[in-house]
């Protein structure tokens, strides 16, 4: 699933693209749900996905059951 991003949204994401270490960028839809606009190339990295198959992911699609607090 993909996303349209706004500009201010895209612009975010150019930067998240140029920072060190795992970075989500995440929209809160009215459900509730965490939905990825981007993620930083170390994070596309450690989760073995491409940017066109993260973005526009529900986060709990992403993160590991393990990782993740309960």
């Amino acid at each position: 699933m993909t996303t349209s991003l706004t500009p201010q949204e895209r612009a975010l994401a150019a930067i998240y693209d140029q920072i060190p270490g795992i970075v989500f960028y995440i929209r809160v839809e009215e459900d509730g749900q965490f939905r990825l606009l981007s993620v930083t190339p170390t994070g596309l990295e450690t989760a073995g996905l491409t940017r066109q198959q993260i973005e526009g992911l529900p986060l709990q699609d992403v993160i590991p059951p393990a990782a993740r607090r309960t």
